[in-house]
């Protein structure tokens, strides 16, 4: 299979050949836009792919939409994070359409992206959640499972719901936090920083939820990107977020 690397160079190639009015880039997407008078992108190009049993998953989000913030947000909530991801990033488009229309062209994306999160209370693109079909013991086997065959390793598992239960507290849910490790990796990004020790290990959690059992991770490079600026714990990021995500699908 083709390295991440090799997959955003030929996505970035493809769309310089087409060569659109304008382009934009948010982290792990371009988007080109057209010339028309709202300022419309084209559409969203996703510099990465998650390669999965089943090949690889269709990437989000794939809207352009308009609407208030007030109801976005109440569709936010009925909805849950995959709908989410989806408005958030189409808000964000209009917010920047907006900012073209108003003679406010060096408005970036980002910019415009920030803008909308003041208006959303929390990230919802800091968080992978999925939901399984499995209990929540056999989800727990399968993802240390799936950590090991991706080659990281499993530090520790803090068991949250027995703890609290152990403390003489009710706690009706079940929890487990899996803090995972590739060594390799964990030297590259100590090296460059040492002060993103306090942000490793990665951790992925096995959680009930209203009867539902559900697998999910603060995803890295969202998070080390407000940590460090740096291009090289950026890479690393991405490889980490790549085969963590695959490790959660495969263990879903």
């Amino acid at each position: 299979s083709m390295l991440p690397s090799e997959i955003a160079n030929i996505e970035r190639a493809t769309i310089t050949a087409v060569s659109p009015y304008a382009l934009q880039e948010l982290p792990g997407w371009l988007l080109p836009f057209n010339s028309g008078t709202v300022g419309r992108a084209i559409s969203d190009v996703p510099l990465k792919q998650h390669l999965t049993p089943l090949g690889y998953r269709r990437q989000q989000p794939t809207l352009v939409q308009t609407g208030s913030a007030l109801a976005m947000r109440t569709v936010l909530s009925r909805r849950g994070e995959g709908l989410a991801k989806q408005v958030l990033a189409s808000l964000a488009l209009c917010v920047l359409a907006k900012a073209h229309n108003e003679n406010r062209p060096n408005q970036s994306l980002s910019e415009a992206a920030a803008d909308l999160f003041l208006l959303t209370p929390g990230d919802p693109f800091m968080y992978y959640i999925v939901e399984s079909s499995k209990s929540f013991n056999q989800a727990s086997t399968d993802l240390e499972a799936s950590v090991l065959r991706n080659g990281f390793g499993v530090l520790h598992v803090h068991d949250l719901g027995a703890t609290l239960r152990s403390k003489g507290i009710s706690f009706a849910e079940d929890c487990k936090v899996f803090e995972v490790c590739n060594p390799a990796q964990a030297a590259k990004v100590l090296s460059t920083d040492m002060r993103l020790n306090m942000a490793l290990p990665c951790r992925i959690s096995v959680y009930t939820e209203h009867g539902k059992t559900k697998l999910g991770m603060i995803t890295p490079v969202k998070m080390l990107s407000t940590l460090s600026q740096d291009a090289s714990i950026a890479q690393i990021a991405q490889e980490v977020e790549e085969k963590t995500m695959l490790m959660v699908d495969e263990a879903k």
